[in-house]
């Protein structure tokens, strides 16, 4: 069945995306602690000269990215003529590859690793990205895996005790109005039990 072009979004300059994907059918995409540091540092090899990952979550059968395209400024130059849409979709398939074959040859699986491809939709608004956010940070509650403050595998801790000089983490920060409030909010979201945000429509200021 054919992917809504709505989790297919172009890529392009200073755009924010939530990407998404999960484990082929029952299987799981992390089966031990080494396979989650495997899988961010695959990321960041592959595109962190791209783009910018502001907050993400690891569930042991599917992941959350809140992303960022740097702008051309601050990315690895490229051809002026260059389809920048196409090199981004094309690092994050060097990227699935890569963690894929070595999660085969660790565990001598033959079948996919990842259940289909691979799901991007824009943000277009600040609230959007909270929104998003906090799902993905409360996402580990949502699956009844553990206690979301504390949960290993995702960005809210790491922001939330990060120092000032960390860029990242101070842009999210700053989205909430400080750090008081960036718990105030992921604490409220969690008891109403919010369901993801799949993606906004572009306003006519955008």
């Amino acid at each position: 069945m054919p992917i809504n072009s709505k989790y297919q979004a172009k890529y392009s300059h200073g755009n924010f995306y939530h990407v998404f994907n999960r484990a082929s059918g029952k299987q799981l995409l992390f089966k031990e602690v080494q396979n989650y540091y495997y899988f961010l540092n695959r990321f960041h090899y592959h595109l962190s000269d791209y783009v910018t990952l502001h907050v993400w979550c690891l569930i042991p059968n599917h992941f959350h990215f809140l992303i960022q395209i740097k702008e051309e400024e601050d990315m690895r130059p490229i051809h002026k003529n260059a389809d920048l849409h196409k090199i981004i979709t094309n690092k994050f398939k060097n990227f699935f590859l890569s963690y894929s074959m070595s999660f085969k040859l660790m565990f001598e699986q033959s079948s996919n690793v990842f259940s289909q491809k691979y799901k991007h939709v824009r943000l277009y608004k600040e609230d959007d990205l909270r929104q998003v956010l906090m799902y993905l940070h409360r996402n580990p509650k949502h699956h009844n895996i553990g206690d979301w403050q504390n949960f290993r595998w995702s960005s809210y801790k790491e922001i939330l005790h990060a120092n000032s000089k960390n860029e990242n983490a101070c842009f999210i920060i700053n989205l909430f109005s400080g750090k008081a409030e960036y718990v105030k909010a992921h604490l409220a979201y969690a008891e109403e039990g919010s369901e993801p945000l799949k993606g906004s429509e572009p306003s006519s200021t955008t």
